[in-house]
């Protein structure tokens, strides 16, 4: 995203905003891999629940500390916002998926599995 941009910030968010998940953007603009989970819909904030959470999902379900729930439009499946990165959906296309080098398909249940030791992640 470029330096001068300023998304939209959590709290400007409404329940029924179009949004979009990813795990991550490496590189610079041109030059970036977006790992990819899709389109979705912002919910409003909710304490994580459900089965399979990542660690930080799991933590804020203990805890009871709200997240941005995300649930996404082709599979139906929720994520928290402790567990991806994720924004409006204009803002996205914009400012990160038109100016990605490549784009790499991933799933929830990429964003919820621990980086492995050794890796950008994990290092």
């Amino acid at each position: 995203m470029t330096q001068d941009f300023i998304p939209k910030q959590p709290g400007d968010f409404k329940p029924g905003d179009k949004i979009g998940v990813f795990i991550d953007a490496v590189g610079k603009p041109g030059k970036q891999t977006v790992r990819w989970i899709g389109w979705g819909t912002y919910e409003g904030e909710f304490v994580p629940d459900g089965e399979g959470l990542s660690m930080q999902e799991a933590v804020c379900k203990q805890s009871k500390i709200k997240m941005p729930k995300l649930v996404l439009d082709k599979t139906g499946e929720t994520i928290y916002g402790c567990a991806c990165y994720w924004g409006d959906k204009d803002e996205l296309q914009e400012h990160l998926l038109d100016k990605a080098d490549k784009i790499i398909p991933a799933t929830v249940a990429e964003a919820r599995t621990p980086p492995k030791p050794g890796t950008r992640e994990g290092a």
